[in-house]
C-alpha cells in the first residue's frame, strides 16, 4: 500500500471511529444482531432462552453486549425502555426463523446470479472491484476500532 494512502487511512479510521454509526433497521433487528454477535462469543448461546433464570449469567453478558453496541450504533430502542426489556419482549424464535428464511433466499439468489454470470463468457475483471474492496475494508476497520473500546479481541496470530 502507498505510504500516503496508509497515513490517510489511519487518520480517517481514527476520526470516523469516534462517531456513532446510524442503525438503519428496527429495534428488534438490533436485538437480533446483538444476539448473533454474542453467539459468536459464547458457543451454543444462540439457543439459550435468556428469560430462563438458569441463564442469568449469560443474560447479564448479553445485556452488556447490548449496552456496548448501543454506544457504537445510533439506535432507537423504542418502543422498549432498555435492551433488557427487549430480551423479555422480542419474539426471538420467530425473528430467527424469518432471518434464516431471508438468508436462504438471498443465498439461493446469489448462487443463481453467479451461475448466470459465469455462463459461457466467464467473469470479467473490473478494477472498480478493488475500490469497492478497499472501501469495505475501511468500513470494517472503523467498526472494529469502535468495538475495541468495549471488547477485547484475540490476536489472529494467537489462534
Amino acid at each position: 500500500m502507498l505510504p500516503v494512502f496508509d497515513e490517510w487511512r489511519k487518520e480517517f479510521v481514527a476520526s470516523a471511529s469516534s462517531q456513532k454509526v446510524p442503525w438503519s433497521g428496527t429495534a428488534e433487528d438490533f436485538y437480533i444482531f446483538v444476539r448473533f454477535m454474542y453467539a459468536s462469543h459464547r458457543d451454543g448461546s444462540i439457543a439459550f432462552d435468556m428469560c430462563d433464570p438458569f441463564y442469568a449469567k449469560e443474560r447479564k453478558e448479553l445485556e452488556q453486549f447490548g449496552v456496548a453496541f448501543a454506544q457504537v450504533f445510533d439506535v432507537d430502542l423504542s418502543p422498549y425502555e432498555s435492551f433488557s426489556e427487549m430480551i423479555d419482549e422480542v419474539d426471538y424464535a420467530e425473528r430467527m426463523q424469518d432471518i434464516c428464511v431471508k438468508g436462504l433466499n438471498f443465498l439461493q439468489g446469489e448462487i443463481a446470479l453467479a451461475e448466470a454470470v459465469e455462463g459461457e463468457e466467464g467473469i470479467e475483471y473490473n478494477n472498480e472491484m478493488d475500490v469497492d474492496d478497499i472501501a469495505e475494508d475501511i468500513s470494517h476497520e472503523i467498526l472494529m476500532t469502535r468495538m475495541q473500546r468495549f471488547f477485547k479481541f484475540k490476536d489472529e496470530e494467537s489462534n
